[in-house]
């Protein structure tokens, strides 16, 4: 169906591997959904020539005559805690945020300069992964680095901010109370848990940069700063950064794959390709539990847990891992809606509710920007 109203919104949201382009009409303050597709990314090279091609496809199919406001996902946003309208200044200041997210924030600058130049005179906005953390505490963003390190800008910022902030209000929503306590596990390649308090981020694993807190896909997480002193004795700067964001995690210890699928069904084998790949699900198990177990401490209980990325969404095997080992939180599940990815997966009688909601960061962008 062909739009002839006002006010077609082109979301961009680029993550390290995966290129998801949405399209949106705002009717008044109604948001419509159009279209969206979700397409791999093999090098920085293919953001150009993919979003050109793409764009031109909503045309010639008549998705829309026409784009009005374009709005782009950015990683790290620095000191930027709301969206933006972009304009030279800003972008130079993400440019210097790279430094920070070097597996993104690139890619975000490609896909706003490629924008830029097909779309030169609409409005464009950037709405930053970092900006929901902003509400975090000064005693969680500080780091025990002198002080001078923090005036600098060297702090716990978080990241996957648009999906907490699209869970928190569907959990809020279903939870149907103001005051609440929230604990939301966004597992896909990239991992990061946080902790909510009456609707806002009280506290988050992922840090400074991506790489902090969880075992992730390719990623290591926490790890001894004594460990990389000791690789940088022996390696380049490059080669060991390297190792900690591209070849750790799920993929490092199983020495197979970062898909948790397919760890899971050689872990149902035997001989030491299935040990490996057991134990690589285990540290993932084990670390996603060992927060969860801190943030009720931090939150003073907590009224619901949610599973929300392409693993908590979809890795029913792993959710049901989890919620067996928080038993002694009170937490009991359904065995059958677990593993039919339900919404609502624990029994009425739980002491804490457990949701799996997709994650849909895209339409939460749209709402950050016109709200």
């Amino acid at each position: 169906m062909m739009i002839k109203k006002n006010k077609v919104i082109l979301v961009v949201n680029i993550g390290s591997s995966s290129l998801k382009l949405a399209l949106f009409f705002l009717n008044g303050v109604k948001i419509n959904f159009l279209y969206k597709e979700n397409i791999v990314l093999k090098s920085l090279k293919d953001i150009t020539q993919i979003v050109s091609s793409r764009i031109e496809f909503y045309y010639s199919k008549q998705f829309v005559q026409q784009i009005d406001v374009v709005i782009h996902r950015v990683v790290h946003g620095g000191k930027f805690v709301r969206p933006v309208l972009l304009n030279k200044t800003i972008i130079n200041g993400i440019k210097k945020n790279s430094s920070f997210a070097p597996l993104h924030n690139p890619y975000n600058i490609a896909g706003i300069e490629v924008c830029r130049k097909l779309f030169p005179f609409i409005k464009q906005y950037a709405v930053f992964d970092t900006a929901f953390h902003a509400s975090l505490p000064l005693k969680v963003k500080i780091y025990g680095l002198p002080y001078s390190y923090y005036e600098q800008g060297i702090m716990k910022y978080g990241f996957h901010g648009q999906n907490f902030a699209y869970c928190t209000k569907i959990a809020i929503q279903f939870l149907y109370q103001e005051k609440n306590k929230l604990i939301i596990c966004h597992l896909g390649n990239g991992c990061s848990i946080t902790a909510v308090k009456d609707g806002k981020s009280v506290d988050t694993s992922m840090g400074f940069t991506p790489a902090e807190g969880l075992l992730m896909g390719t990623r290591a997480g926490d790890i001894d700063s004594g460990v990389i002193e000791y690789l940088l004795r022996k390696n380049s700067v490059e080669n060991v950064f390297s190792v900690l964001e591209k070849k750790s995690g799920l993929v490092g210890i199983s020495g197979e794959s970062n898909d948790v699928l397919q760890l899971h069904k050689i872990s149902l084998g035997k001989g030491e390709r299935a040990k490996r790949a057991q134990l690589a699900i285990d540290v993932f198990v084990y670390r996603i539990v060992r927060y969860i177990g801190a943030y009720y401490a931090v939150l003073g209980g907590c009224d619901a847990i949610v599973f929300t990325g392409g693993i908590g969404e979809n890795a029913w095997y792993l959710r049901e891992e989890i919620c067996k080992q928080l038993k002694v939180f009170g937490l009991q599940f359904d065995l059958n809606e677990n593993r039919k990815n339900a919404f609502l997966i624990s029994v009425k009688k739980s002491k804490i509710k457990v949701l799996v909601i997709a994650a849909n960061e895209e339409l939460q962008m749209v709402k950050e920007v016109f709200e």
